[in-house]
C-alpha cells in the first residue's frame, strides 16, 4: 500500500518550542502561593528510626511545615501494596525519604534540612539477592504476610523474597535426560539508572474544595490520578493529574514514583501547592533502579544442535520495595528462553528484597538481562558442538507452528526473527572483521532476542479527534511525548486516515487526566501500533458523520 504521508520527514510539533527553550517542563511552571519541599534522606541504607526532632529545622527562616511518615497509615502498589510515601519507623534503602521540610523558597527548605535530627539503630544492609535469601538475613519487609498482593502473587513470609514464580512445560528438569550435551552458566547483570536528562519532579496542591490536582514528569498521569484517590479516600473525579513536556523516560518515569510521597508532604500544607524535582543524586538513589539481576542457567541439546531443555533460576536484587519488580522478574523468568524453542523448560525468578532503591521500568523490563544469559550459552554451546553460531541459532528459532516457554501457539505476525538474522549475518558477517592496530581491538557479535507480556495491563489507547469549521482537525490523546517523535506520528497517522494534509492537524502538546482520552501508560514500543490504530478508528467515525450530515 502507497502512503501519502507516513515515512516521510516532517517538521516535529514540538521542534520549535524545544529549540527555543520555550517548551514548558516540570520546573518551569509556577503556580500562585507555591512552596517548595526538600527531602531528608537516612545515613543508612537499613536501619530502625529510634527518633526525629524536627523542632530546630521548623523555627529557621521560610519554613512553614516539616513532615515525617508518622501517623501514615496507608500503602499503596499496584501489584503488592508494600510500598510507604515515607518512612515509617524503619529506613529500608539509602535514598528513602525520612522527613520533608516545606518552606518559601527551594535554598529555605534545603538549609533547614540539616537541623533535623534523626537516631537510628543500623541493621545489616544487602545488596544482592543471595545475601538476602541467607537464612540468617535480618528482614527487610516483617509484614510480608500482611501485605495486600494480586493473587497470582507467591510472596514468601518470614523471608526477604517478594514472589516465587515458577513455569514448567513439557518434562522440565527431566527433560535433560534426552539430551547428549549440557552445558551451564551463571551471568551477572548489574543495576543501573535511566538518568534522564530531566530528573523526576512533581506538583501537589490539596485544594479547599478537597480536589487535589498534581504536575508530574511522568509517563502514567491515570495511574497516578487512580493511586492517589485511592490513598486519599476521594473520589476519582476529584483528582486532576497534568503531564507538561517530559526530558526523557527509558522506562523509569512509568509507574507511580515520587508522586505518593509529593502528596504526602503537600497534604499537611491544604491550600498551597507544593513543588519538588529531584537532584541528580537523588534521582539515581531515591526513584527507581534498573534491573539488577543474576541468571543461572543450564541448557541441553542433541549433537546435531537441535534445543531439549533449559532449567533458569533468575535472582533478581529487586530494591526496598517490590510492587514493580515482581513484574519484571516475571518478564525476565519466561522469555530466559530467548528466541528459542525448548521443549521442556524449569523456570523459576525469586524477586528479592535488597536495600538498594526500588527497581522500576527500563529499556526492555527483564528481558535483555536474562536473555545476556540465554545468547553467551548459545555462543558457548555452539563452541562445545563444533558448530557455526548462526547455524545454532537459525536450526532452534521460534517461528510460526513452534510452542514458547508459555505454552502460546506462535504466528507469522509474532516476526520472522530469522529472515532479521539471515540480514545481520549478510551486511555484518560477509566481509573479513577489520584488524587490530594500534588504537583500538576490533569485535563483532550477534543475539537476538525476543519480548512477550509480562502480565495483564489494560492497555488501552484512546483517541479524541475534532474537527475545526476551516477543515483543520485537532487531535488529543494520552500518549506521552519523552523525545520519541510520537506527536508526529499522530499528525502522519491521522493526516493519512483523514486524507488532509499534515499541516491542517494540530496534535497535543499537554496530557491533562480532566480532557485527555485514557491510556494505562505510554511503554513497551506500543503507540505507533495501538494509538495509531485509535486514530484511524476516530478518523473513520469522523468521515462517516460528516458523510451523514453532508
Amino acid at each position: 500500500m502507497a502512503y501519502k504521508y507516513l515515512g516521510k520527514s516532517y517538521i516535529r510539533p514540538d521542534a520549535i518550542n524545544k529549540v527555543t527553550g520555550k517548551a514548558v517542563f516540570l520546573d518551569d511552571i509556577r503556580l500562585p502561593g507555591m512552596l517548595h519541599a526538600a527531602i531528608l534522606r537516612p545515613k543508612y541504607a537499613h536501619a530502625r528510626v529510634l527518633s526525629i526532632d524536627t523542632s530546630e529545622a521548623e523555627q529557621c527562616p521560610g519554613v512553614v511545615k516539616v513532615v515525617t511518615g508518622k501517623g501514615c497509615t496507608y500503602r499503596y502498589g499496584d501489584n503488592i501494596r508494600d510500598l510507604v510515601p515515607m518512612a515509617i519507623e524503619k529506613v529500608r534503602y539509602i535514598g528513602e525519604p525520612v522527613a520533608a521540610v516545606i518552606a518559601d523558597t527551594p535554598r529555605h527548605a534545603y538549609a533547614a534540612l540539616d537541623k533535623i535530627k534523626v537516631e537510628y539503630d543500623p541493621l545489616p544492609v544487602y545488596i544482592d539477592a543471595r545475601q538476602a535469601m541467607s537464612e540468617d538475613a535480618v528482614l527487610i519487609h516483617e509484614e510480608l504476610g500482611e501485605y495486600w498482593h494480586l493473587p497470582t502473587l507467591n510472596p514468601k513470609p518470614g523471608t526477604n523474597i517478594a514472589n516465587v514464580y515458577h513455569l514448567k512445560k513439557g518434562r522440565g528438569e527431566e527433560g535433560f535426560e534426552e539430551a547428549d550435551v549440557i552445558i551451564e552458566g551463571e551471568f551477572n547483570y548489574p543495576l543501573g539508572s535511566c538518568a534522564a536528562l530531566e530528573p523526576h519532579g512533581s506538583i501537589v496542591w490539596f485544594k479547599e474544595d478537597r480536589t487535589i490536582e498534581i504536575w508530574s514528569s511522568s509517563i502514567c498521569p491515570f495511574i497516578i490520578r487512580d493511586d492517589i484517590a485511592h490513598s486519599y479516600g476521594v473520589p476519582v473525579s476529584d483528582v486532576r493529574v497534568h503531564i507538561p513536556d517530559i526530558g526523557g523516560c527509558f522506562g523509569y518515569k512509568s509507574d507511580i514514583t515520587v508522586e505518593q510521597t509529593v502528596a504526602w508532604i503537600a497534604s499537611f500544607v491544604p491550600g498551597r501547592p507544593v513543588k519538588w524535582v529531584a537532584s541528580r543524586k537523588e534521582d539515581i538513589t531515591s526513584t527507581l533502579l534498573a534491573h539488577g539481576i543474576r541468571t543461572v542457567m543450564k541448557i541441553g541439546a542433541k549433537r546435531d544442535g537441535k534445543l531439549v531443555a533449559l532449567k533458569t533460576t533468575v535472582y533478581h536484587s529487586g530494591g526496598a520495595y517490590s510492587d514493580t519488580a515482581v513484574n519484571v522478574t516475571i518478564a525476565a523468568t519466561h522469555n530466559s528462553t530467548g528466541p528459542y524453542e525448548f521443549e521442556h523448560c524449569d523456570l523459576t525468578g525469586y524477586t528479592v528484597y535488597t536495600n538498594t532503591p526500588p527497581v522500576g521500568a527500563y529499556r526492555g523490563y527483564g528481558h535483555p538481562e536474562s536473555q545476556f544469559a540465554t545468547e553467551r550459552m548459545m555462543d558457548l554451546l555452539a563452541r562445545k558442538l563444533n558448530m557455526d553460531p548462526f547455524e545454532l541459532r537459525r536450526k532452534n528459532y521460534l517461528r510460526e507452528g513452534s510452542i514458547n516457554s508459555l505454552g502460546e501457539r506462535m504466528w507469522k505476525s509474532n516476526g520472522d526473527i530469522e529472515k532479521c538474522a539471515d540480514r545481520v549475518q549478510e551486511v555484518l558477517f560477509s566481509q573479513p572483521k577489520k584488524k587490530e592496530d594500534d588504537q583500538f581491538y576490533y569485535g563483532r557479535g550477534f543475539a537476538a532476542v525476543m519480548k512477550s507480556p509480562k502480565g495483564a495491563p489494560f492497555s488501552t489507547k484512546g483517541c479524541y479527534m475534532k474537527m475545526n469549521i476551516d477543515g483543520s482537525v485537532s487531535v488529543n490523546m494520552g500518549g506521552a511525548e519523552v523525545g520519541q517523535g510520537l506527536r508526529t506520528v499522530v499528525r502522519q497517522i491521522a493526516a493519512e486516515a483523514l486524507k488532509i494534509p499534515p499541516e491542517k492537524v494540530r496534535c497535543y502538546n499537554e496530557i491533562d487526566t480532566q480532557f485527555s482520552p485514557y491510556e494505562w501508560q505510554t511503554i513497551g514500543s506500543m503507540f505507533t501500533m495501538q494509538g495509531g490504530r485509535a486514530i484511524v478508528r476516530a478518523a473513520e467515525k469522523l468521515i462517516q458523520g460528516l458523510k451523514k450530515t453532508a
